[in-house]
């Protein structure tokens, strides 16, 4: 198999595993720790990071190379997940900020390393061009990644809707999930005269199948880390003519310009409503 089909396959199956992983975890954030806000504040911490880490990425990236910067990315991954087995204020937040920090180079990286594969393909090709590679090659990539949330997803379904059914005073909470989401309800929690349940939170992930879920999520993500250490190799030892890398005031100056750019700001509006329904699909929609 040619290096550069290996390092494909290499990025996506890696993706695969580890953004599937992710995704279902911070899918259930603001379901397992709506209490006191904190699903809430971990999500404004993380995407304050990415959006603070956007200007300084590229410079990260050209600095430490694509493969090594996938690798702490998924690292910061694993450390996130690992936080939900003991999801507390002063261990989630922090790692919330680290996984904006260090995600949104792994972005940068993946598609970088995989376009500049697919050039250097091009190259020794007589039936491909550059440009059709470098669409096949992120098409793939695109294809790893989104696919990845339906089996993230299914699992992380197992915690929502165990099909469990519970019954307090004549109130039926078949399917609820009401005690796989972080809330308990019991008969003395029961409010008889308004005929209410209140919620209580529970900071601890005690619930075996949780903990069964967010380790076989971790161990995923450390398969994906597994793969792209493995299977993927630097740029350098197989791409020649790579550009040199260029000092961090003009990288930083590029990136300034290119945001102030006229596309750039009528591309603003879109960017805005993808963030909202980002937003609101992860924060609000599955919300239990």
């Amino acid at each position: 198999m040619r290096i550069e089909l290996r390092n494909l396959f290499g990025v996506a199956v890696s993706l695969f595993l580890s953004c599937g992983a992710w995704t279902a975890v911070y899918s259930l954030s603001s379901s397992i720790h709506a209490a006191h806000g904190l699903g809430l504040a971990s999500f404004t911490l993380l995407f304050a990071g990415h959006s603070f880490v956007c200007l300084f990425a590229p410079v990260l990236v050209a600095k430490s190379g694509t493969k090594y910067s996938m690798i702490v990315g998924i690292l910061c991954w694993i450390a996130y997940i690992g936080c939900h087995l003991y999801p507390k204020w002063y261990i989630l937040l922090p790692v919330s900020i680290l996984v904006g920090l260090g995600s949104t180079p792994l972005w940068i990286a993946a598609a970088t390393h995989l376009t500049t594969s697919a050039i250097q393909m091009s190259k020794s090709s007589t039936k491909f061009t550059s440009a059709s590679l470098i669409s096949r090659f992120i098409g793939v990539y695109y294809l790893a990644q989104l696919f990845s949330t339906i089996p993230g997803n299914l699992l992380s379904s197992m915690v929502l809707f165990q099909g469990t059914s519970r019954t307090a005073a004549n109130h039926s909470t078949e399917f609820c999930a009401s005690q796989d989401c972080g809330y308990s309800v019991h008969d003395d929690e029961f409010d008889h005269n308004n005929s209410t349940i209140i919620e209580v939170q529970n900071p601890y992930v005690d619930s075996k199948i949780e903990i069964i879920l967010f380790c076989s999520l971790l161990a995923s993500c450390v398969v994906g880390l597994l793969i792209v250490i493995i299977a993927t190799d630097p740029l350098q030892s197989y791409c020649v003519d790579l550009p040199q890398k260029s000092d961090f005031k003009i990288t930083f100056r590029m990136t300034i310009r290119i945001m102030t750019s006229t596309i750039f700001l009528l591309a603003l509006p879109l960017i805005a409503l993808n963030g909202f329904e980002l937003g609101f699909l992860y924060g609000v929609f599955n919300k239990v």
